[in-house]
């Protein structure tokens, strides 16, 4: 990957794409925060883009819940995706 360009990624749960999808993109800047925040949304094919603007530790990750009442004593699943990356 280059700084300053933007690149596509799709989002793929149990091998199907995940439409409609919210995903957080950002720069990991200390253990205090997260910097250079931005979210999107996956498109009808799971698609979405993201300008990777400079060097350093990036994030994206995105969270699906699911409510599970047939299931006793459990509400919801939550299922939670997280690629990290370096780009130097």
């Amino acid at each position: 990957m280059i700084p300053g360009n933007e690149y596509s990624f799709t989002l793929i749960n149990q091998g199907v794409s995940v439409p409609n999808q919210v995903v957080t993109i950002g720069q990991r800047a200390s253990v205090f925060g997260d910097e250079n925040l931005s979210v999107t949304t996956t498109d009808a094919n799971g698609t979405f883009t993201a300008l990777i603007d400079e060097d350093g530790k990036w994030f994206m990750r995105a969270a699906q819940i699911h409510l599970r009442p047939e299931i006793e004593d459990i509400d919801y699943e939550v299922y939670i995706a997280t690629l990290t990356f370096e780009i130097k």
